[in-house]
């Protein structure tokens, strides 16, 4: 009776390999949902991950906090007219340039020097930064609060995105349940078969589970520990180098 259910499951084992698609390049997984590198998760609070060496919350490999996002100090508006809010917004901590043109409008010669309007818009003239040295100035003034902003906000919104595709995740994975497989694979294998063909995947991989908590806004990936352990591929045999099969 044993032998007989042993050779059901090696059938059964043999059946699903040939339905299913043999992943050899571990990018290939991007096309059925999210590949994450533990190298890209951003160090900063509000991330954990034992990549970094902490490995204190035994089990979690990777934790990640919902974010707040810090606003950008006010531009002081007589900036304005100087500055790309598009790169003073997505910088990556170097600040942009102030123009070296911007148009302004034009004020009369008078004592008042108020602003003059020609049908009801006011009348805009050319302008260079070489002829306004207080907007320099004031620009220096802004750029030292605006640094550790961009700092804070750059971290925060890498991290925000990795939360995002985690929260993505976890709805596939509520909803498919067992039909959607989440691991945590270990090591790197780089090879290349005498015909050519190319192997870039993990070399172990461990089942996990996500998990949400929407009262702290906290996603977190584990890995229970099976009673085997962590397995490597079928492909890839104990001690030997892998086939052409793999």
């Amino acid at each position: 009776m044993r032998e007989k259910t042993l050779k059901l499951l090696n059938y059964l084992k043999e059946y699903v390999k040939l339905n299913t698609k043999r992943i050899l390049l571990v990018e290939d997984y991007k096309a059925s949902g999210l590949l994450l590198w533990f190298s890209d998760i951003p160090q900063g609070s509000g991330c954990y991950t034992p990549a970094w060496g902490n490995n204190d919350n035994e089990g979690i490999w990777l934790e990640v906090h919902k974010q707040q996002i810090p606003e950008m100090p006010e531009l002081p508006e007589r900036l304005i007219p100087w500055v790309d809010m598009e790169q003073l917004l997505n910088s990556d901590g170097s600040p942009p340039k102030l123009r070296e043109e911007a148009f302004l409008p034009r004020k009369t010669f008078s004592k008042d020097s108020k602003v003059e309007y020609e049908n009801d818009s006011p009348i805009l003239e050319s302008q260079l930064l070489a002829n306004h040295p207080e907007i320099e100035r004031t620009w220096n003034k802004y750029i030292e609060k605006w640094k550790p902003w961009a700092i804070e906000y750059s971290l925060r919104t890498r991290i925000q995105a990795i939360y995002s595709e985690l929260f993505t995740v976890y709805q596939q994975f509520r909803r498919l349940g067992e039909a959607y497989e989440l691991i945590v694979g270990l090591g790197l294998l780089a090879w290349e078969t005498p015909k050519g063909k190319r192997i870039r995947r993990h070399v172990f991989a461990a089942q996990a589970e996500i998990q949400f908590d929407a009262r702290r806004g906290v996603i977190s990936v584990h890995c229970p520990p099976p009673p085997d352990g962590a397995k490597p591929p079928s492909c890839i045999k104990s001690g030997e180098f892998p086939d052409e099969n793999c």
